[in-house]
């Protein structure tokens, strides 16, 4: 484009990153396509380029924010001092399965993009690595006093993390075959999310929880 362009306005920047989020979420990144995420953000696609370049770039922009979302919400949980401890716990796995309600379709994107993909697989890799580096040591000691302060079973932040992945991503994995046990015995959908988000903070709380019939 020809000319000096302003500063691309908030409402747009989001338009544009819903569009293309929505085109990567239903068509994958081979798929996806920038015209159409141009035309459903109602910018030309002259713009879309002039303000993001390529699609690959588009893409690590999205990728990245998630990214940065799913950390940031667990840590301002367990770093938070006005919470107690259980309810630190409880939080995290709300909010996380939350998170994947309001954003259904991208554990399978996810995963079958790391599978495909091995350059993103490693960019993936590098952002844990580091993001660990960082966090992982203040939060294995908030999460070790929090342990021994509510006289919890011994079991590190990294397996916590990875309980309450493994159990809220399987719900959404798992969706295309299970919509008519959803019909059937939930009625709908929404039924279904939160009694799933009820049963994951209860199996969480058991594994944890030692001498407390609270979750039973």
């Amino acid at each position: 484009m020809n000319g000096k362009h302003s500063p691309l306005s908030k409402d747009t920047e989001q338009a544009i990153l819903l569009a293309a989020e929505q085109e990567f979420m239903s068509r994958g990144y081979e798929g996806a396509k920038t015209v159409t995420i141009a035309h459903n953000a109602g910018v030309t696609h002259a713009m879309l380029h002039y303000y993001f370049g390529t699609k690959e770039r588009l893409f690590n922009k999205i990728f990245n924010e998630k990214i940065a979302l799913l950390s940031k919400m667990v840590t301002d949980v367990i770093f938070k001092p006005d919470m107690t401890p259980l309810e630190k716990i409880t939080a995290v796995v709300d909010r996380h399965f939350e998170f994947l309600v309001k954003h259904p379709d991208l554990p399978r994107f996810l995963l079958n993009e790391l599978a495909h993909n091995t350059g993103r697989r490693r960019l993936m890799e590098h952002k844990l690595r580091f993001a660990w580096s960082k966090v992982l040591p203040p939060l294995q000691r908030d999460w070790d006093k929090m342990i021994v302060e509510e006289g919890m079973k011994p079991i590190s932040i990294v397996d916590f993390i990875m309980d309450v992945v493994s159990l809220n991503l399987f719900v959404f994995l798992a969706l295309p075959v299970l919509d008519v046990i959803i019909e059937n015995y939930y009625g709908s959908r929404e039924a279904f999310f939160e009694a799933r988000k009820r049963e994951n903070v209860k199996i969480i709380m058991q594994r944890l929880l030692q001498n407390n019939n609270a979750y039973e």
